[in-house]
C-alpha cells in the first residue's frame, strides 16, 4: 500500500480481509479510505456499513447501506431492512425475552418437517 497510496482496491481488499476475520475496527479506515477514493463504489460504502454496524454505530451504518442502494447496490436494501424491522425474520431480535427467543417455523409443511423431523405420513 505504500507503493500504491492512492490505489482504491488495495484500501478494498484491506478492509475486506479485516471484514473476514472480524476485525471491525480495523476494517473502518481502511473502507473509510476506499469510499473516499471511489465515491461511486456502492460496494465500498456497503462493505463500511457493514464494519460502522458491528462496532455499534448503526445509525451511520444506515446511511451507508442507503448510498450504496442508491449507488445500485441491492444486497444494501435487505440490510436496511433488516435493521428498520428486527424480527421480521425466522428469529426474533436479540433483546427479545428469552421465552420470546423460539424459533417461528414456516408454514410449509415439508421445511416444518426437515427442521424438526416431524413427519406426517
Amino acid at each position: 500500500m505504500a507503493q500504491y497510496p492512492d490505489t482504491y482496491h488495495c484500501y478494498t481488499a484491506r478492509g475486506a480481509i479485516h471484514l473476514e476475520l472480524e476485525e471491525f475496527e480495523q476494517a473502518l479506515p481502511y473502507l473509510a479510505r476506499a469510499v473516499m477514493l471511489n465515491p461511486d463504489s456502492a460496494i465500498a460504502y456497503h462493505r463500511l456499513g457493514l464494519a460502522m454496524e458491528k462496532v455499534d454505530r448503526v445509525q451511520e451504518a444506515k446511511a451507508l447501506y442507503r448510498r450504496a442502494s442508491q449507488l445500485g447496490f441491492r444486497g444494501a436494501d435487505l440490510e436496511i431492512k433488516r435493521l428498520e424491522a428486527p424480527g421480521g425474520g425466522l428469529l426474533p431480535p436479540k433483546s427479545a425475552s428469552p421465552s420470546a427467543r423460539q424459533i417461528v417455523l414456516p408454514r410449509c409443511a415439508a421445511v416444518r418437517e426437515a427442521v424438526t423431523g416431524d413427519f406426517d405420513i
